[in-house]
């Protein structure tokens, strides 16, 4: 049985993610909204990280 990942596993997982999804878009992305995507990955390895240390 399959265990059920931790929060902070799942947030590390979606800015993976993010980061394989920006990394196939490329250059095709608006600046900005390349910025924001990187903030979004950013934020989420922030929270995984302190989740983790609780």
């Amino acid at each position: 049985m399959p265990k059920t990942p931790t929060p902070a596993q799942q947030l590390e997982r979606a800015a993976a993610m993010l980061q394989k999804l920006l990394s196939r878009a490329g250059h095709q992305l608006p600046a900005d909204i390349s910025r924001e995507a990187d903030d979004c990955m950013y934020m989420c390895r922030q929270v995984a990280e302190a989740a983790a240390q609780h």
